[in-house]
């Protein structure tokens, strides 16, 4: 169980994590998210034979794509709920 002083300092954490720039956030998110499936699909490669560059290539669209149409559904469903 957490002490006093460790939910202090894990208060004084999220305040100061709440006062960066969301976008900002966002940004390095993204860019981490797009290297992720780009080396995730480099290293499938190994496993079928096919290139590098094609691999990493398609899983990063294709997740790309995936997240994009995620998002949107999340967006048309929360102004569903909303309206």
């Amino acid at each position: 169980m957490a002490s006093a002083e460790e939910n202090e300092q894990l208060a004084s954490v999220y305040a100061r994590l709440g006062e960066v720039e969301a976008r900002h956030l966002d940004f390095w998110d993204a860019q981490l998210v797009a290297l992720g499936l780009f080396i995730i699909g480099t290293l499938i490669s190994l496993l079928t034979g096919r290139r590098a560059l094609y691999s990493g290539g398609r899983q990063l669209v294709l997740g790309l794509l995936a997240a994009g149409v995620t998002y949107g559904l999340g967006q048309l469903i929360g102004h569903i709920v909303d309206a």
